[in-house]
């Protein structure tokens, strides 16, 4: 339920806020642009979220889609119905993903589930030494899955199992070594000269930032999967949409991420804040802390691009054109011999 007065409205102050009449927030609501719970007898209240949202950018012109992987209630993230503060201070990153994947984390993060190196793996990293490691991943990424194979009739167990092997090639590419077993946390940690005691921090920013329910990028996976892309592809239109420096509203998870840090500073607003932050205090290379936050969002990207499969909706956006007329009459080019 939402907390009375903080996370929601009545009906009365909601329409008066949007500056509707009550029968245009019902219409609202029926296309599921903004959320109500019941209150008590027939009353209903309204998440305040959605009011402001609608406030700031007008009623929204796209899909609405459901999904069961992600909730943003009263400031807080849930994963699959568990809060995303409680799975970083419990669970592995393997534990997590599995979570969000719901499937198996033995037979996902399985030791032999290991994508093989690259042809020339160490002439391809020598030649993107220089660049940051987000570049690096997304240039790598888009090198092997140019030839990633279509999955027309994969399982939910073929996702965790694809999401795995994703996860450690992105991290062996933004640590510039080859794919392996270890965690993922600890494979950036040796790769950026950091002691294992920063392994928990590392952590729990990958997990904090598995996802932000339908946001840009997540559109963007799901997009790619509708038209029938393969999951690797798929996520890595998702990457290609995600804005660190202007990712995120404010919710718990950077405050809790903010607590970690070994010195306090400012409380950051939004979780890539607080990763920005971490990597600051813990001395990542430049484009680190980036690299970290979007190893962190291919769980919830994969995710989505499990979920839509699933929903076997069509990719079938429609345009309308509004450009200049086909001119009339004979062409140009008709009175040439």
């Amino acid at each position: 339920m939402y907390e009375q007065d903080v996370d929601s409205l009545t009906a009365a102050e909601a329409a008066r806020a949007l500056g509707v009449t009550p029968a245009t927030l019902y219409a609202y609501v029926s296309r599921g642009l903004i959320r109500s719970e019941r209150a008590g007898g027939r009353a209903r209240r309204y998440a305040a979220a959605d009011i402001a949202a609608l406030k700031r950018g007008g009623p929204p012109s796209g899909p609405v889609l459901a999904t069961a992987i992600t909730l943003a209630r009263g400031g807080r993230i849930y994963f699959r119905g568990r809060d995303a503060i409680e799975l970083a201070q419990t669970l592995s990153v393997r534990e997590a993903a599995a979570l969000v994947w719901d499937c198996d984390p033995a037979a996902s993060f399985a030791a032999d589930n290991v994508p093989d190196p690259l042809p020339d793996a160490g002439g391809l990293h020598g030649a993107l030494a220089g660049v940051s490691p987000l570049a690096r991943m997304l240039a790598l990424l888009q090198l092997v899955a140019a030839v990633e194979p279509r999955w027309p009739h994969a399982t939910a167990e073929f996702f965790g199992y694809a999401g795995a092997r994703l996860l450690r090639f992105l991290a062996a590419a933004a640590a510039g070594g080859v794919p392996s077993a270890r965690p993922i946390e600890a494979v950036l940690a040796g790769a950026w000269g950091l002691d294992r005691e920063t392994r928990p921090l590392l952590r729990a920013g990958l997990i904090l930032s598995a996802d932000n329910g339908i946001d840009a990028a997540a559109l963007a996976a799901r997009a790619a999967a509708a038209a029938g892309l393969p999951p690797w592809r798929s996520v890595a239109a998702g990457l290609a949409a995600l804005d660190f420096d202007g990712e995120g509203a404010a919710d718990a998870r950077a405050g809790m991420l903010a607590t970690l840090l070994p010195q306090r500073s400012t409380a950051p607003r939004s979780l890539p804040q607080a990763v920005a932050k971490l990597g600051a205090a813990l001395g990542f290379p430049a484009g680190g802390a980036t690299a970290l936050y979007a190893i962190g969002r291919v769980i919830g990207l994969m995710a989505h691009v499990a979920e839509e499969h699933a929903a076997k909706r069509p990719c079938r956006a429609r345009g309308a054109y509004v450009g200049l007329a086909p001119e009339t009459g004979a062409s140009p080019q008709s009175g040439r011999g």
